[in-house]
């Protein structure tokens, strides 16, 4: 059987931890979490990234341990392979979260090119995305960065499966459960 990954991209602040979350729950999958150099915001766990130093990152870049990585407002994100496989071998399907910059590709790398990978775009308007930035207490620079690569970001919808709005977060949650189930 087809191993299946299912892939949550969109804008910083769209709720893709949140939702994640709750969809890897309602369906059972197993949620591959990131690693990061990014520091920790007060209301995260370890379950939301791995955090770690970015020469630790860069060693497993080096090392051939990440499945697909990017550089995002100057901090690093990604997946190990390791993790993948883990989460694959009890299951035919898992979640994760890709950011927008490196979703163009993803289905092309290596790891990915012998599953199935399904892209899910998830999307916010430009008030709500500013509202939930503004509730995670970002700093200001940090705030209008965000906002600005939010439309760059969603160029990236044109490599997705589907995309859905995240204006109310159980609606969103209930329209991506609809698509993973159809797989």
């Amino acid at each position: 059987m087809e191993k299946k990954i299912f892939v949550l991209c969109g804008p910083g602040g769209v709720g893709k931890s949140k939702v994640a979350k709750a969809v890897a729950e309602k369906m059972g999958l197993k949620f591959v979490t990131a690693y990061t150099t990014r520091d920790r915001r007060k209301e995260e766990t370890s379950s939301d990234y791995n955090f770690v130093t970015k020469n630790d990152f860069l060693n497993f870049v080096k090392n051939g341990e990440m499945a697909e990585y990017s550089l995002f407002c100057g901090d690093y994100y990604g997946r190990k392979m390791v993790d993948f496989d883990s989460a694959l071998s009890c299951a035919n399907a898992c979640l994760t979260i890709i950011d927008p910059i490196s979703i163009k590709n993803i289905k092309n790398l290596e790891f990915f090119v012998d599953k199935k990978v399904v892209i899910i775009f998830i999307d916010a308007d430009d008030d709500k995305l500013k509202e939930r930035l503004t509730k995670r207490h970002e700093k200001e620079e940090i705030l209008d960065r965000k906002l600005k690569n939010a439309n760059k970001e969603r160029k990236s919808k044109q490599f997705c499966d589907f995309v859905v709005q995240n204006n109310d977060s159980d609606e969103c949650i209930s329209e991506i459960c609809k698509i993973i189930s159809q797989f």
